[in-house]
């Protein structure tokens, strides 16, 4: 099993309710309802618990994707963002 997932899901405010998450994470988009796409990465394990504590009303089937990484990759997408401490993450 990889360490970490970065999954997609649908909210209705991008605002994670606890700032900031421990993994970053980024608005990609809107769907028709205007409401927002978040990418996030996470841990593996319970990684719908985790996505909870940050954005409560999602559910498993608010999720769109779930891709396996071994470590937390950037791109030129989704750039490291400005508040993320890797050091920090690893506690």
């Amino acid at each position: 099993m990889s360490k970490y997932v970065r999954v997609r899901f649908i909210v209705d405010d991008q605002k994670p309710v606890i700032y900031p998450p421990k993994y970053p994470y980024w608005c990609s988009g809107y769907n028709s309802d205007n409401k927002p796409y978040i990418i996030m990465f996470c841990e593996s394990e319970n990684y719908l618990e985790y996505i909870q504590k940050y954005y409560p009303e999602v559910k498993e089937e608010h999720i769109s994707f779930c891709n396996e990484y071994e470590t937390i990759t950037f791109t030129t997408r989704f750039q490291k963002p400005k508040w993320y401490n890797s050091e920090i993450s690893k506690l």
